[in-house]
């Protein structure tokens, strides 16, 4: 039975660096909604304090144990590194603080050199992502070795926490590819491998160490619960465009796109789990890698279609909230001679029947928000076509997801084990 007293027994430490994710990945969410709404003003910016204070909350709470452990009091096993004593934990967390601040300087001068960020992976943001991802993963695996330790015990509060800053990395994961998982982007191939390579290394490196049977379901869960609370709460909030090119009247913070739909495949994935626990690991891996992508594809497939219609365009889901200011015309000028171009949107002249069932004729170009984008834009502003999907090209992906399972479960296997 659950009990709330069980939750004092989880060290304040682990506390402090799930608290300390948490406050980074809002911030990075509400700086990506910042750069969309208004563009970058100042380093100083309210994300950025809350990005930065979260660093170095984890970075003091990991540095404050590894000072325990080697002065005071070594009552946990630890990892030695230059003299000093500590939990791999907090080693891996000082270093994700260090690559952030070091991320800060670097970021404040390429923005003044180069201006607006065309693309979320800068090489400033990569440096400050690879902190973000050790400082989250030091707090999973503080959990873990934590409850490892406990093999013999049982305790709730532990797999709470435990699902809970797993769900985060999975956030990061989808701030990461964030600018290819638009809904429009959703019956394009380059979301599909993306998702399907990245998403099963990170799923089932988290599924193995946990102790419950609905791990992978309540994760998304949590994950959803984020993404969503993000979309309902930043258009309630004022923002205006301050920095050019200005393509589309912004009067509220740009949310994050709608989450992926995860818990669908998650609830195969832990009944699967369930149904082959006797089965060999490679095997297992490939019946996993075959349901996750294919269930993976049929829920984004049809789910896109749904959010974009008509039944998607509210706050509940958010749909046409979603996009930047500087992208807002992103189509219009593209040459109405290309042989893409009916198959991306209608021209000026052309008739059509819309949402109400009406025939009407279209009288200035669409902004395209609510169709499926069969071209985009490079950084550098040309345009690049997005390959549809079809069941040839969509093998590989299969195959690529098969390996990412085989990845994640093998790194699993060594996080089920970790006691340091």
């Amino acid at each position: 039975m659950f009990q709330i007293d069980k939750f004092k027994e989880i060290p304040f430490y682990c506390y402090f660096l799930a608290l300390s994710s948490t406050l980074i990945l809002i911030g990075v969410e509400w700086d990506i909604s910042w750069h969309s709404s208004i563009g970058r003003d100042t380093f100083w910016s309210p994300p950025h304090i809350a990005i930065y204070l979260g660093g170095i909350l984890a970075g003091l709470t990991a540095a404050y144990i590894v000072l325990k452990q080697t002065f005071i009091s070594n009552d946990m096993p630890t990892v030695r590194f230059w003299g000093f004593k500590g939990p791999m934990a907090c080693w891996i967390t000082i270093w994700g603080t260090i690559a952030m601040l070091t991320s800060a300087p670097f970021d404040d001068w390429w923005h003044n050199a180069y201006g607006l960020d065309v693309k979320i992976l800068s090489p400033p943001h990569v440096v400050l992502a690879m902190g973000i991802a050790a400082i989250i993963f030091g707090s999973v695996l503080s959990i873990l070795s934590e409850q490892n330790r406990r093999a013999k015990t049982s305790n709730n509060a532990f797999t709470i926490l435990y699902l809970y800053t797993s769900s985060l990395l999975i956030v990061m994961i989808s701030v990461l590819i964030m600018e290819d998982s638009f809904l429009n982007k959703q019956h394009s191939l380059q979301f599909y491998n993306i998702s399907l390579t990245l998403l099963p290394i990170f799923i089932f490196s988290l599924i193995k160490p946990s102790r419950i049977k609905w791990t992978f379901t309540i994760i998304s869960i949590f994950y959803m619960i984020h993404r969503m609370l993000l979309i309902w709460i930043l258009p309630l909030f004022e923002a205006e465009p301050m920095l050019t090119p200005i393509r589309r009247e912004i009067t509220y913070f740009v949310p994050p796109p709608f989450p992926l739909i995860l818990v669908i495949p998650a609830i195969i994935i832990d009944l699967l789990r369930s149904y082959l626990k006797n089965t060999s690991f490679v095997m297992k891996n490939i019946i996993y890698g075959v349901s996750l992508s294919i269930s993976f594809y049929i829920v984004q497939w049809y789910s896109s279609i749904l959010l974009l219609s008509s039944f998607g365009r509210n706050w509940f889901f958010g749909t046409g909230k979603t996009i930047p200011y500087f992208v807002g015309k992103m189509y219009k000028d593209l040459n109405p001679e290309s042989i893409h171009y009916g198959k991306m949107f209608r021209k000026v002249g052309d008739t059509y029947i819309n949402d109400s069932g009406e025939t009407v004729k279209l009288l200035q170009p669409e902004l395209n928000d609510y169709t499926f984008w069969l071209l985009d834009r490079t950084p550098y502003g040309d345009l690049q076509i997005l390959e549809p999907v079809t069941f040839t090209s969509f093998t590989p992906i299969i195959i690529f997801c098969i390996i990412s399972c085989l990845i994640g479960s093998a790194i699993g296997g060594w996080l089920n084990r970790v006691k340091r």
